[in-house]
């Protein structure tokens, strides 16, 4: 056995992790929702740092709730006033609603219908947001749901989501608002975080579109006859086609197809993100979530590239663990593995926020300061070159369609110059003077 695959089972022996249970579903609202409003939970963050950070968090609805019995949600309480255990540097409220709780019948166009059902009975659905995460700590489908409807009804004929006008956006959060109770909603975090949420959903949106145009074209179908989605009107469709076939489109497209190909390994979550997952681990540990989303079915490695990381963080962990050595946290296993990337963890996803990282002196942190301040600089100035070269490549196939338009119309004139040329040599022929108008 690989040192990987030998590190992997003592791992998983001394975490004690086994097949996730399926989650049962509560058998109706009725027992669903009794005595769990007002469960504390406290959480702490920046374990480097030595400050704790508390939040209480509500029960998700006006009414009381009954305790959820899935055994795989991190932190699930055991009584009414048992308090939830932090999942590692933040804490998972097992408040969760059944999202499938209020569906009926076949999948179809999503109106919000289900959403609508729930308030009615039981009130506005609590969301809030832990430190360093992005998704919702609580009745994270049904936000997905929320977002996902009032995006796509503000479907529009541009490409990015930050074209869309403001008052279409703005729509979009007072939408939202009439369904769920966002925590903390007038700060500027808070608010920042839901507007990226609908900038991925709508990005996702119209990448599905894409999908569907693609699929009419690899069938020799017309994809501009009919919208393929009843909630996408056929002008709208249209315009979506435009999109899709324009220059600018095209040349994106292979722009990001050049950069998917150097990726060094892919994950294989799926559509899951990451930090679901990992909430769900009966014992939450960041490098082994990162093990179980690269591998496939078989438990083999996406390639050796991800086998020889894995091997690395188990290295880390297991050197940091030695006497007279200083622990090393997740985080700084996962940097020290992974690299760091800005605005995101590596190994975590979209979903979890770069960690503070500690300084141990005055002089360090200006010197840290100036690296960073460097680092962008300079990265800001790749982005504008590689603004500038998108721009000018869009200019030049711009000024390229127009020479060919200008050279078909010399072409028509010179047409038109030697037909009046022979027409006035055959009248010269036969001693005709032509009444000349030009």
């Amino acid at each position: 056995m690989s040192s990987g695959g030998a590190k992997f089972k003592k791992v998983r022996i001394s975490q004690g992790l086994g097949r996730l249970e399926s989650s049962r579903r509560v058998g109706s609202f009725g027992n669903m929702f009794q005595s769990m409003s007002n469960i504390p939970s406290t959480h702490t963050s920046g374990s480097n740092s030595g400050n704790t950070v508390e939040s209480t968090f509500i029960s998700p609805l006006t009414t009381n709730l009954t305790e959820n019995p899935d055994p795989e949600g991190h932190g699930n309480p055991t009584s009414p006033t048992t308090p939830l255990t932090p999942n590692s540097e933040s804490s998972t409220p097992n408040l969760n609603i059944d999202s499938t709780a209020e569906k009926r019948g076949v999948r179809g166009a999503s109106r919000g219908i289900n959403l609508d059902k729930i308030i009615k009975r039981h009130g506005k659905i609590k969301i809030a947001f832990n430190p360093r995460e992005r998704i919702s700590a609580q009745n994270e489908d049904l936000y997905s749901e929320g977002i996902g409807v009032a995006a796509h009804a503000q479907l529009a004929d541009v490409s990015w989501w930050r074209q869309i006008p403001e008052t279409n956006k703005e729509k979009c959060r007072k939408r939202l608002l009439d369904w769920f109770e966002i925590e903390d909603w007038n700060t500027e975090r808070v608010q920042k975080l839901v507007d990226q949420m609908f900038q991925d959903c709508y990005r996702h949106w119209r990448n599905r579109l894409a999908n569907y145009y693609k699929e009419f074209v690899r069938k020799g179908k017309n994809p501009r006859e009919k919208s393929p989605r009843s909630e996408v009107t056929d002008t709208t469709w249209v315009k979506v086609c435009d999109w899709l076939e324009s220059t600018k489109f095209k040349d994106r497209s292979l722009v990001n197809s050049t950069n998917r190909s150097k990726l060094h390994y892919n994950h294989t979550s799926g559509n899951i993100r990451v930090l679901t997952r990992y909430r769900k681990m009966a014992n939450p540990s960041k490098v082994e979530i990162w093990r179980t989303t690269h591998v496939d079915k078989t438990g083999q490695f996406v390639n050796p590239t991800a086998a020889a990381l894995y091997d690395k963080m188990v290295e880390l962990e297991d050197k940091s663990m030695e006497e007279g050595e200083t622990p090393m946290s997740e985080d700084e296993i996962l940097a020290e593995a992974l690299g760091h990337r800005s605005g995101y963890q590596k190994g975590m996803g979209y979903g979890v926020e770069v960690a503070p990282r500690g300084k141990s002196s005055s002089s360090t942190t200006q010197q840290d300061s100036q690296v960073n301040e460097k680092l962008s600089e300079t990265q800001n100035k790749l982005e504008n070159a590689e603004t500038k070269i998108r721009t000018l490549t869009i200019e030049l196939e711009e000024q390229k369609e127009r020479n060919k338009n200008n050279e078909e119309k010399i072409e028509t004139l010179q047409a038109q110059m030697q037909q009046m040329q022979q027409l006035w040599l055959r009248m010269q022929g036969n001693n005709t003077t032509p009444n000349c108008t030009w």
